[in-house]
């Protein structure tokens, strides 16, 4: 079985906050996510969904989904139901 990369409540969370609204900086969802207080941790997190092809980065600083982050964002509830059903969906 494939091995696929977790997804923390702050990643889930940056997620649907991009797909809510695109292109926004790291400090921008900073403002908005509720799952954490440091700024370098949603860096770091939206480093992890870059890694993983949820994110992007169009511009310098700003990030938004790529069509699988968005597919993702759609389906976060499969995510916690059949993770390996959520992947081969997202991918």
């Amino acid at each position: 079985m494939a091995q696929h990369p977790s997804l923390l409540d702050t990643d889930r969370e940056l997620l649907t906050l991009l797909n809510k609204e695109s292109r926004q900086t790291p400090s921008m969802l900073f403002d908005q996510a509720q799952s954490t207080d440091s700024k370098q941790y949603v860096q770091d997190r939206l480093k992890h969904l870059r890694d993983n092809g949820l994110a992007q980065r169009p511009g310098r600083g700003i990030y938004e989904l790529t069509e699988c982050g968005k597919r993702a964002a759609a389906n976060l509830d499969l995510y916690n139901d059949d993770r390996d059903a959520f992947w081969n969906h997202v991918r």
